[in-house]
């Protein structure tokens, strides 16, 4: 017989059940866990309520699916045909809904349940266990069925306590809080509301068991994210991934099984495909689980992926996580926590009290998870932990390339009906909502000096030897576009990247750092590693600097082309204490001479606060230059009043390369890449490249 299917889910639960482990009467979750099967390690893939839900719902992560928001803040699904209620219902399934879904919301003609698939709607949260145990007691719907019941449980505001309800005190706050009286009540709360959550599953589980259905029913019961508290909701630590998943019915889901290897949201939709023997559409990115409920495997997943991206605010973060270890990259550059993101509620205000606005978040974090379950001790700069954290990086790199991630591109973009709240605000109900991409807009109007050339992030495929051009400071792709076009036409594959901060407004370029632009390169340089057999990494002032950065980072790198590379910038030490000393007061000052150049595309002023990441990047690539020893070409303009004339000697004489080069040009600034001198410019990287360099690496190894 075809099985029916029971989605029963919850709201900011986490794993805060007896069933796994907690101090809090759950008898019929306790139950359900008894009779079933009870996965200890399991994850949603985005750990904010819409997104969590969809990528469980369409079994692709919530960068693919569209809804990487919140459908009542306007963000949607790319295709909501992609949804697992249309394809049970295309496989003959009757579809209901009972309570919540946060999958996509109303519109004057078509409601969202609709939209979603539903055959048919029985009516709010707050009534869903009733409506619910009503239709299984007394008007069984037609087999097979789909039923979801969906429930505002365990979302804030939180219960009342009363005198009825055990003392607070004697209540352990979660894991990632201090215990205070304010958290403890905060908890019990919370306790409290997940007891009423327990009573009405257990009435909706109640009566499919007196409908006779149970036995021949998948009850799926499960929650979006963790507890809606700092450091747990809408983060990337486990206490805001970790969720209950309970199964129970055919399948060989029963007997109250354990299962402690990872598992993921992303599972649920090939597993129900599995148990009901349809064909998984293409694109899902999960793995049916009962392979792990037979015992014919001990583990689906090496690795898990997760994403942020919106919530109240924007605040784009991604991960990767195995059983030992968990790297978590954010993309905001924010100096702050984003306090938007976290509910209120009396936890919150107790860091607030005591300074959590003052504590900026880690631009990336490693936690070993055997050692650092809660995630405190961040070894990313640890001795002994390099090599983990560059894998994990590149792994998550290859994802985000793999995956398409537009994150790598820059800011994720958000549709024209989202709203979000400003980032540096406390609370999500502080000040009035705008539009999301109210700043996207604007920068796109924004005239750039040569607003008409494209600067857009470019590749030019060829042959399997590859070149990575990085463009300069306050520039865009244009900036190496024409030097890529020579290269192209003898059959060089190019990439060249837009660097965050970059083709949109001066501010922006303020508000990033200089590993950002490192990871951007990053990207690309993988990418195009995919698609080369020989990558050579290159750029211009800025662009250089990273380029020589990346190559202390990969040894497979074939050589490195720096131009003007901007390592040392030619200020005396009294204007360099200067420039540190105004750039938190003074936003930008006017470049002299911007418009001289027809091909050169970028803004008309230094951003301050740009200017001193990129003097922080030229220090860190000056400390590793003795880390390369790929063959080194450096092209540098004896005009150039930008850049110290010593940056060339500075690199020849710190690189451990066996090949290098100095070549001077004689007419040229600091621009190199667009002045008179570009042909030579030109014939000299492609010798390099195609003989001096490859002949020099060929040889190294053999």
């Amino acid at each position: 017989m075809t099985p029916n299917i029971l989605y029963i889910h919850s709201h900011d639960t986490g794993r805060y059940i007896q069933p796994c482990g907690h101090s809090v009467a759950t008898p019929n979750l306790q139950r359900l866990a008894e009779q079933g099967v009870l996965f200890r390690s399991h994850f949603c893939h985005s750990p904010t309520c819409s997104p969590s839900r969809a990528s469980m719902l369409t079994g692709r992560y919530a960068h693919e699916n569209g809804l990487y928001g919140l459908a009542h803040r306007g963000f949607r699904l790319h295709d909501p045909a992609q949804h697992l209620v249309h394809v049970v219902r295309q496989a003959g399934y009757t579809t209901i809904l009972a309570g919540m879904q946060h999958e996509a919301r109303d519109e004057a003609d078509s409601p969202a349940w609709q939209q979603l698939g539903y055959d048919q709607y029985l009516g709010p949260p707050a009534t869903a266990h009733e409506t619910a145990v009503s239709l299984l007691r007394h008007n069984p719907p037609q087999q097979p069925f789909f039923l979801t019941v969906g429930f505002e449980e365990t979302h804030r505001p939180f219960p009342e306590l009363d005198d009825s309800d055990p003392s607070p005190d004697y209540t352990q706050p979660p894991a990632p809080l201090p215990n205070t009286r304010e958290t403890r009540r905060d908890m019990a709360a919370f306790n409290k509301m997940v007891q009423i959550l327990d009573d009405k599953m257990g009435q909706v589980l109640d009566a499919l068991e007196a409908s006779g259905l149970a036995d021949n029913t998948l009850v799926i019961c499960t929650t979006d994210h963790g507890l809606a508290f700092p450091r747990m909701k809408c983060t990337l630590y486990d206490s805001g991934l970790g969720v209950m998943l309970l199964l129970r019915g055919p399948g060989g889901c029963t007997g109250g099984k354990v299962i402690d290897s990872m598992t993921s949201h992303l599972d649920i939709f090939p597993t129900v495909c599995d148990l009901l023997g349809l064909e998984p559409p293409e694109g899902l990115r999960g793995k049916s689980l009962l392979s792990l409920v037979g015992g014919s495997t001990e583990y689906l997943h090496e690795e898990l992926f997760f994403e942020v991206n919106y919530h109240a605010a924007y605040e784009p973060q991604r991960a990767i996580r195995t059983a030992r270890w968990k790297y978590i990259r954010r993309f905001d550059n924010q100096p702050y926590p984003i306090l938007p993101n976290c509910d209120n509620s009396p936890s919150k205000w107790v860091w607030l009290q005591n300074g959590w606005r003052d504590q900026p978040p880690p631009d990336e974090a490693l936690f070993d998870l055997l050692f650092d379950p809660n995630e405190t001790n961040n070894l990313i700069n640890a001795p002994g932990h390099k090599a983990i954290a560059a894998d994990l990086r590149q792994r998550l790199t290859e994802w985000m390339v793999a995956t398409d991630d537009p994150l790598r591109l820059g800011r994720m973009p958000a549709p024209e009906t989202a709203v979000i709240n400003p980032p540096d605000i406390i609370s999500p109900n502080e000040v009035e909502l705008f539009p999301a991409n109210e700043s996207v807009l604007a920068a796109d109007t924004l005239p750039l000096v040569n607003g008409h050339l494209d600067k857009r992030p470019f590749f030019l495929e060829g042959g399997k030897l590859g070149v990575l051009l990085l463009h300069g400071l306050t520039a865009t792709p244009a900036e190496v576009r024409l030097l890529a076009e020579r290269l192209h036409a003898h059959g060089i594959t190019i990439a060249a990247p837009l660097l965050p901060g970059h083709g949109t407004r001066p501010e922006d370029l303020n508000e990033v750092r200089w590993r950002d632009w490192v990871w951007e390169a990053e990207m690309a340089y993988q990418h195009l590693a995919t698609v080369c057999d020989h990558v050579f990494v290159g750029g211009e002032s800025t662009g250089g600097a990273i380029a020589l950065h990346l190559a202390a980072d990969h040894p497979e790198i074939a050589g490195v082309l720096a131009y003007a590379p901007a390592i040392k910038l030619a200020l005396p030490v009294a204007d360099i204490v200067k420039l540190y000393a105004a750039a938190p007061l003074i936003d930008a000052i006017p470049k002299e001479n911007v418009n001289d150049n027809p091909h050169w595309q970028g803004y008309r002023v230094n951003p301050l606060w740009a200017v001193v990441e990129l003097m922080r990047l030229g220090r860190e690539v000056r400390r590793r230059l003795g880390e390369i020893d790929q063959p080194v070409l450096v092209v540098q303009g004896r005009q150039d009043e930008t850049i110290a004339p010593e940056c060339g000697e500075i690199i020849m004489a710190g690189v451990a390369s066996a090949q290098k080069e100095m070549y001077w040009l004689e007419q040229s600034g600091h621009v190199v890449l667009l002045e008179d001198e570009l042909g030579e410019i030109t014939a000299v990287t492609k010798r390099f490249v195609e003989r001096d360099a490859w002949n020099a690496r060929a040889a190294q190894f053999g």
